[in-house]
């Protein structure tokens, strides 16, 4: 019964202890995309000359920046929309996309269900919309052409008409790193050597006569 008990304990423990890691790097990786966010995202769209950058999801079929924008559960199609608004900070939404870790990661302005995607851009009217559409680049080409379509068909040929690629305005904001992001690698380095180090130490590896 001892045994067992505390058998129990050290669960309980370990799976605190995995817990309150979990939970830090969560935290961490909301810190680096919000710098990136913050940062990053406006000379980019800039530089790029894209007023508006819609990255698509469907159920099951993610775009490769889903885990860089913060995942978030999607029922049917979603969207991460950025939009330059004439403001040092870049506006962001989710629409159809929601969750607990997502809107509780402080990323985006606002979360709206997937039926506002036509009135969310008329409304603000960009001239240029990014969509993921890439020909070198995979990670920059999540568009299905399904998803294209429903695009197209939901907003109608005049926004149609202001389609653009976001290839290098994707490849310009993965690329270029910020603080913490820089800071992360680096622990990541660390970490990763004091493993190989104790793998191929004689701690672990004996040496048979």
């Amino acid at each position: 019964m001892k045994k067992i008990f505390l058998t129990l304990i050290t669960l309980l423990i370990v799976q605190t202890v995995f817990s309150q890691e979990a939970y830090r790097r969560w935290r961490v990786m909301n810190q680096i995309r919000n710098d990136k966010f913050d940062l990053v995202l406006p000379e980019v769209m800039k530089e790029n000359n894209i007023d508006m950058w819609i990255i698509t999801n469907k159920e099951g079929n993610f775009d490769p920046l889903y885990q860089d924008m913060g995942e978030g559960y999607t029922s049917q199609n979603g969207y991460y929309i950025f939009t330059n608004i004439g403001k040092p900070r870049i506006e962001r939404a989710a629409l159809g996309i929601d969750g607990g870790f997502l809107e509780g990661g402080g990323s985006y302005d606002y979360f709206g269900s997937e039926s506002e995607l036509k009135e969310f851009v008329t409304k603000r009217d960009p001239k240029r919309i990014g969509l993921n559409m890439s020909k070198m680049i995979g990670g920059a080409d999540g568009l299905s052409y399904t998803m294209y379509k429903h695009l197209a068909e939901t907003l109608g040929k005049k926004y149609e008409a202001r389609f653009v690629s976001a290839e290098k305005l994707v490849s310009d904001f993965r690329s270029r790193r910020v603080a913490t992001e820089i800071a992360t690698f680096a622990e990541a380095g660390i970490l990763s050597y004091t493993i190989a180090e104790k793998a191929f130490s004689n701690e672990v590896i004996t040496v048979e006569s």
